[in-house]
């Protein structure tokens, strides 16, 4: 699978997750990076679909637009604008960060989501440590 073909799986992908479909499409590995407090990944739909419900339970109106696709090899970097309003603080919040997503050939393999982009573009190899 080439790159164009991966950035149209993984717009497939966000446009369900924009939907509420979490469980549906995350059965491979799925977590936050080392930069988040929920740190640590889990596997299976079940599992990925528990996580993403505990993250997304403190927020109101959480929305996630790909901003751009960083193409890395056996991995793709996807550059993300977050946008949401913390349920308990009604503080809005808005961010760029990054998830890599991890192919076997034409099939995702993982998907981990950055706080930082630059630490995303670090582990991906796009970048200088």
């Amino acid at each position: 699978m080439g790159f164009e073909q991966r950035k149209a799986e993984m717009d497939q992908f966000y446009e369900r997750w924009a939907e509420g479909d979490f469980g549906a499409v995350l059965d491979f590995e799925f977590g936050f990076s080392e930069d988040f407090p929920e740190a640590g990944t889990s596997v299976g739909a079940e599992e990925n679909a528990k996580r993403m419900a505990g993250w997304l339970g403190g927020w109101d109106d959480w929305k996630v637009d790909v901003t751009e696709y960083l193409d890395a090899g056996d991995k793709v970097v996807a550059l993300i604008k977050v946008n949401g309003r913390g349920k308990s603080s009604g503080i809005d919040f808005e961010r760029i960060c990054a998830n890599i997503w991890r192919f076997e050939g034409d099939r995702p393999t993982s998907m981990i989501v950055y706080y930082e982009p630059e630490n995303a573009l670090r582990d991906a190899g796009l970048a200088s440590a």
